[in-house]
């Protein structure tokens, strides 16, 4: 269970067997967010409002499906989808600015390299698609992102479409939408 706030809304992780595994759904009382196959939507939170963004449905099919959940009031809203479907991916929310990085798509999880941003500031904004020139240091999913400053983000481990584990940092600028290893190696490994 996920205390929002002081408030008495909660969100409740349901646990749902089914033949072919466990699946999570969150719950509250007004909306159920489909993240089938415990933790593949990533979560984020900004300005007393928390997102649920991507994922995969109790079908395992593939979702570019983004609600917000209004901590004061108990309501949720559908936003603008994301370009393009996603699963086990990461980012975090920089000034206002969410950033969804890499993930993975399809029964045989290929990994993506490209980031996608949404202003939440921003009446009517959508979802911005930035793809990364090769060689693609965001090449990734299963990572941890979290904001370093006002203008970079890190990417921690994750893996590859070969499977293989990373255990580097990549840095993604925002301004420059450029992104680099800053560390060959690391003890992240992230399932």
């Amino acid at each position: 269970m996920v205390v929002a706030k002081e408030s008495s809304v909660y969100f409740e992780k349901l646990q749902i067997n089914r033949e072919r595994g466990t699946f999570s759904c969150w719950k509250s009382s007004k909306f159920y967010y489909e993240s089938a196959i415990e933790n593949t939507c990533m979560i984020s939170v900004y300005n007393e409002h928390i997102y649920l963004i991507g994922g995969c449905s109790l079908f395992f099919k593939d979702v570019d499906t983004v609600s917000r959940y209004e901590i004061s009031t108990d309501t949720w809203k559908v936003m603008p989808t994301l370009n393009q479907t996603r699963k086990f991916t990461n980012g975090c929310c920089l000034d206002g600015v969410l950033y969804v990085v890499g993930g993975v798509i399809g029964v045989d999880l290929q990994v993506l390299g490209s980031i996608e941003t949404f202003d939440v500031k921003v009446h009517d904004a959508t979802w911005k698609l930035i793809q990364l020139s090769e060689p693609n240091p965001l090449l990734r999913g299963y990572c941890v992102v979290v904001p370093l400053n006002h203008e970079d983000i890190a990417i921690l481990g994750g893996s590859n479409n070969d499977g293989d584990d990373l255990g580097d940092i990549a840095v993604y600028n925002i301004k420059s939408k450029t992104c680099a290893i800053v560390s060959e190696e690391g003890p992240f490994v992230f399932w």
